[in-house]
Order: C-alpha cells, then structure tokens, then sequence
C-alpha cells in the first residue's frame, strides 16, 4: 500500500506467510557445583521468508518476501556461580544467514513471479549476517540479603554485510565485504522487589549504550537507506510485590 501511494487499486503483489522447519541438537556439561556449559548446534530453512523491521523502537515498512531462507550457527556458553552470590556468563556464537528471491511491496511484482531456477546459488547473506558474536556480563549482589545488584555486559559484533541480498546475473557479490565490527556496554543498578519477604519497592536503573558507540548497521542499501545503531539509553523500571 506504501509503494502504490494508498492502494487506490488493486495491489500488483500478495506478501505470502511464511514458513520454517527449525532443528537443533545441544549438550550441557557441569563443570562444577557452580559452573555449567552448554553447547548447541542448529539450522533454520524457511520459505517465502517475511523481511520486516524490528518492532520496538523501528515502524515496519518495506516489508517484502525472500522465496527461501537458510540459516545455521553454533552457540558456546559458560556460565556460574560465585559464594558470595555474585554470577556471570559468557557467549559466543557462529551463525550465517542468507535469503533469495526478492518480490512483493516496493518490487511491486508479487511472489510467484519469482524465478526459482538455480535459487540456492543466488544465495546471499541478510543484512542481519554477522558470523561472530560475543556476549559477556557480570553481576554483583550487595546489601541486605543480596536483594541490590549491579550488572556490566558488553557485546561484540563481527560486522553486518556491506551489501545484503546483492546479486547480479545469479552470481552473489561483494559476500565477504563487511561493515566495521563493534563492541557495546550495558549497565544495570537495581533492588529485587519483595526478596526479603516484605513488600519493599524494587527498581532497575538500566543504561543501554553506555559508550554511547553508534556504529552503522546499514549503509545506503536501496531499502531504507543509511542506518546506524541507537546511542545511548536510559530506562527506569519499578517493580512491588502484590
């Protein structure tokens, strides 16, 4: 309806719903009484794959639909536990997801005028495509009973595809051209609601972005132009128990 300015007539495409067939295999090992592991391995292979935007702080437009989707990835975990109740975690993950087959809302042609000749080896990365992930937090519990805590995480990044879905005569190009890699702080400083078995308030001061780093995750791609990553933050929640 964007794309032909209201839908005064019939619209010249159908968006399909999308389909998946999701598969994933793990092992968890205990290290010790407070430390844990966890391993998993999984594939995602979907068709008439819905391309949107996120929901939370993006509108959606230009939605429109991939005739199929594959993704993989493997993802590492440790996580534990400390005596004086403090925690942490840390994650890294592999993954590559790609798509093909555009059609549908500002291509104005609808999905099954899509050719599926030779469609897997048109198989680009998604602008979402990053390969290596790293996650890390530390948690530190203090006052009385260890209901206030203090949480630092930060997050990396390998880098989103400087050209997503870009092919020409069926052939993927630029595949290993990636955006600049980047590494986020978060932080958090609250009390539990209720955690000594009164009706004490809780809070949780969160700081999103500490560093206020604002990299770019698109960059003048032809749908929704240059984009880059919100800066900084700042939530306030409070929670009582009822």
């Amino acid at each position: 309806c964007v794309a032909l300015q209201g839908c005064a007539g019939t619209p010249s495409y159908d968006l399909r719903p999308q389909t998946d067939a999701y598969s994933e295999i793990g092992l968890s090992h205990t290290f010790s009484p407070s430390v844990n592991g966890y391993v998993n391995v999984w594939q995602r292979n979907s068709a008439n794959v819905l391309d949107t935007t996120q929901l939370l702080n993006t509108p959606l437009f230009a939605v429109f639909n991939n005739a199929i989707g594959r993704a993989h990835g493997v993802e590492l975990r440790l996580q534990g536990s400390m005596p004086n109740s403090d925690s942490w975690f840390l994650s890294g993950a592999w993954a590559s997801s790609q798509a093909a087959g555009v059609s549908g809302s500002t291509f104005l042609f609808p999905p099954d005028q899509v050719s599926f000749d030779n469609l897997v080896a048109q198989l680009a990365p998604e602008d979402h495509d990053q390969k290596g992930t790293i996650d890390a937090a530390y948690t530190h519990r203090f006052g009385d009973r260890k209901s206030f805590f203090t949480t630092l995480e930060t997050e990396y990044g390998g880098g989103y595809p400087v050209a997503f879905e870009n092919v020409v005569n069926g052939v993927p190009v630029s595949f290993d051209d990636r955006l600049p890699s980047h590494t986020t702080l978060d932080f958090s400083l609250g009390r539990e609601a209720g955690r000594n078995g009164d009706r004490t308030l809780g809070f949780d001061l969160t700081v999103n972005n500490l560093l206020n780093h604002q990299y770019i995750i698109k960059i003048a791609n032809g749908f929704n132009t240059t984009q880059i990553a919100q800066g900084r933050t700042i939530l306030l929640r409070l929670t009582a128990p009822f």
